[in-house]
């Protein structure tokens, strides 16, 4: 299994500073975000490439944007459409990194619970835009579990997504973290293994999804670890 380390929601200065830190982790590759491809023009995201190559590094996977910048399950249509388009130029500039997977939030926070079923059905429809282009461009979308309510926070409901496609552009990310908030890391894992194709590996204490590095939460990592490996995922 590779270590990847997530460097998302830092600048692209802040991430040329912690590149020799990072280097010397043990890390082969890296996990950035979204707002690199803001900054950057095609050449400067290219100077990085050459940069994270000669110290050994790489960019495996970026995470996509969420919030008001990228709501995939936003009822107002013209915004679920702003969305998907942010994530077609992803799509398109990711080669540039060497980036295989885009990570993506389902959708936004909603209070009102009744409106969850009409949200994920406008994922449904996002997912429907955005996995032509995946495949086309040889990435692979992996789908987060979610936070509670969340469009994506059901695994069964976040599985019927991914199903309806079948295809090997789109997977799951499983997110330790996001399980643990609603105490069902090793249920969730276990519903959603078949189909894992990214990890992310956090710590909380379930009040609040902390990205704590492990073991500075509460998640039983002696439990979920040998769970996970006894998936067969090795990405």
């Amino acid at each position: 299994m590779q270590l990847v380390i997530a460097v998302t929601g830092i600048t692209a200065r802040q991430l040329e500073d912690y590149l020799p830190s990072l280097a010397e982790s043990g890390a082969i590759a890296l996990e950035v975000g979204w707002n690199l491809f803001d900054e950057l023009n095609d050449r400067q995201l290219e100077a990085l490439a050459r940069r994270l190559h000669g110290l050994g590094l790489r960019v495996r996977s970026v995470h996509g944007p969420f919030g008001d910048a990228g709501d995939l399950s936003s009822l107002e249509e013209h915004e679920r459409l702003k969305s998907v388009a942010a994530h077609e130029m992803l799509l398109k500039r990711m080669p540039i990194l060497g980036a295989t997977h885009l990570v993506i939030h389902p959708g936004n926070f909603e209070r009102k619970e009744e409106l969850l079923p009409q949200k994920e059905e406008r994922v449904r429809r996002s997912l429907a835009a955005l996995v032509g282009p995946a495949m086309r461009a040889g990435m692979v979308l992996a789908l987060e579990n979610m936070l509670p309510s969340h469009p994506g926070a059901n695994p069964e409901r976040l599985l019927a997504l991914v199903r309806e496609h079948s295809c090997a552009g789109l997977g799951i990310c499983f997110d330790t973290g996001h399980a643990h908030v609603l105490k069902s890391e090793l249920a969730t894992l276990a519903q959603l293994s078949p189909f894992l194709v990214s990890v992310h590996l956090s710590d909380n204490d379930t009040w609040t999804d902390a990205h704590l590095q492990p073991p500075y939460g509460t998640v039983d990592w002696l439990s979920l670890l040998p769970a996970l490996a006894r998936t067969g995922y090795t990405q």
